[in-house]
């Protein structure tokens, strides 16, 4: 009855051998599993982060180079305007000196020959009350 009992108990023995050894695969699968789905998770997840800096970075780029090109614009708007009025009283004050000047060609005659012209009134009223005199 001996080599019956060891006949039984020898194929459960093995069997039990066979699932610890199973089970200590299908852990380490797992276990394998786990990492390499994990690492290509975090892969992905850094890649995603890299996209978002990039992009991030490209958005503010553009956006403080269009601010950059609407201060310039609106510095060279000043400028112009600047000049504009420049220009403008430079204008103002060479008329206004021209039209001094001319005034000044006008009246300076005007006036030499009106005391030149009283002169000669008082030289001859001089004349002639020295005469009725």
């Amino acid at each position: 009855g001996g080599e019956r009992s060891v006949s039984k108990i020898l194929p459960k023995l093995l069997g039990d051998k066979s699932r610890r050894e199973y089970m200590a695969l299908k852990y380490s699968v797992l276990t394998i599993q786990a990492i390499w789905r994990g690492r290509a998770v975090r892969r992905t997840i850094e890649n995603k982060h890299r996209c978002t800096t990039l992009i991030q970075s490209f958005f503010r780029r553009h956006v403080l180079q269009s601010q950059f090109r609407s201060r310039k614009e609106a510095l060279r708007e000043k400028h112009w305007a600047a000049i504009v009025l420049q220009n403008a009283v430079r204008v103002f004050l060479c008329r206004r000196r021209y039209l001094l000047l001319q005034s000044a060609a006008i009246i300076l005659p005007s006036r030499y020959r009106a005391l030149l012209a009283g002169r000669s009134q008082r030289i001859v009223q001089g004349k002639s009350s020295k005469r009725a005199g």
